[in-house]
Formats: C-alpha cells, sequence, structure tokens
C-alpha cells in the first residue's frame, strides 16, 4: 500500500513539475518572440447583450410592484424562468420575430416578458399579436398569419426567486437563486 501511494505521489510530483517547466517555456518563448507574454483581447459590449440586459432590469422593476403569489416555502413571487440573454427566438418568415425574456407567476397570475414589455394573457403586442397563452416554459402569440409559440430553452434556465425588499417603496426587488 505504502509503494503505490509513493507511486501516485511521484507521479503527481512529476506532473506538476512539467506543468510549471511548460509555462516558464511558454513565456520565454514569448518574450523572445514579441517581447511581452500575449494579452487577451479587451472588446466593449455589444448592443445587444446591452439592450437584453436593460429589458431584464426593467421587467425585473415591473413584477416588483405585483403582489407575491402565494408560496408555502418562499413567501415571495415565484421566478418559472428566465433565460439567458441573446435566445433564439422564432425562425419563421412569415411572422414578427419576437422575444421572450422572463416568465413569473404572481398572486394575479401568470406574466411574461415579450419584446421587452411585461404582458398578461388576452394583452395586444406590437404587429398585431396576443398573448393566448402563458405556460409554464412557453408563451402563445396569437398573431394575424397563425399562432406563434415562443419557447424557452429549459436547459439554459436560471431559477430564482423575486422577493419584496427594503427598496420595494422605490420599485425595485431583489432577486434571489
Amino acid at each position: 500500500m505504502t509503494k503505490h501511494f509513493s507511486l501516485i505521489l511521484s507521479a503527481l510530483a512529476l506532473t506538476i513539475l512539467g506543468w510549471g517547466v511548460s509555462g516558464m517555456v511558454d513565456v520565454a518563448r514569448a518574450r523572445s518572440a514579441g517581447g511581452h507574454p500575449a494579452v487577451p483581447d479587451i472588446k466593449p459590449v455589444p448592443e445587444t447583450k446591452l439592450t437584453a440586459l436593460q429589458d431584464t432590469t426593467a421587467a425585473l422593476r415591473q413584477l416588483a410592484d405585483h403582489p407575491p403569489a402565494p408560496s408555502s416555502s418562499s413567501g415571495g413571487a415565484r421566478l418559472l424562468a428566465l433565460p439567458q440573454p441573446g435566445a433564439a427566438g422564432s425562425d419563421e418568415p412569415k411572422l414578427p420575430a419576437r422575444r421572450l425574456t422572463l416568465l413569473a407567476e404572481s398572486a394575479d397570475g401568470r406574466m411574461a416578458v415579450v419584446d421587452g414589455r411585461l404582458v398578461r394573457r388576452g394583452q395586444p403586442l406590437a404587429q398585431g399579436g396576443r398573448i393566448v397563452r402563458i405556460g409554464a416554459g412557453q408563451v402563445i402569440v396569437r398573431e394575424q398569419r397563425g399562432n406563434q409559440t415562443l419557447a424557452m430553452d429549459l436547459g439554459r434556465l436560471r431559477v430564482g426567486t423575486i422577493r419584496r425588499g427594503a427598496d420595494s417603496a422605490a420599485g425595485e426587488g431583489a432577486m434571489r437563486p
């Protein structure tokens, strides 16, 4: 047993030593080639990601004005789904491209943020659509040329609870995972 343990420790020590030597060789090559090690490019955040962040922030502020859903564990409005910013929408050319940003449930019922607006079942949307149904992971919109289903990628959801905090008088809520 001690023999095997010693062999494993020796192999681990050699691996760490090799890794360190490899790093030193890479730094030496970088300095001899250009004088300085490579520095990653820092680019500004794309406008689409900033817009998605602003839409989500505005929707969360609107949600803070609604009474929380009755819940046995959290006591706050239950957040059903929040996708990563920039999630793909409908690819059908005849229907308007819509973006589903948030699904939530409160004491007033289910709500969704579609195209940056907080909406409920039955409310109209821009370009002639109307919310038909809000489900646990999708929203169905009746368009002039048929129904459009806006679904969330369930593998990329962030789920949490929206609770009224000390800032609720100012219209801001806190989201806690």
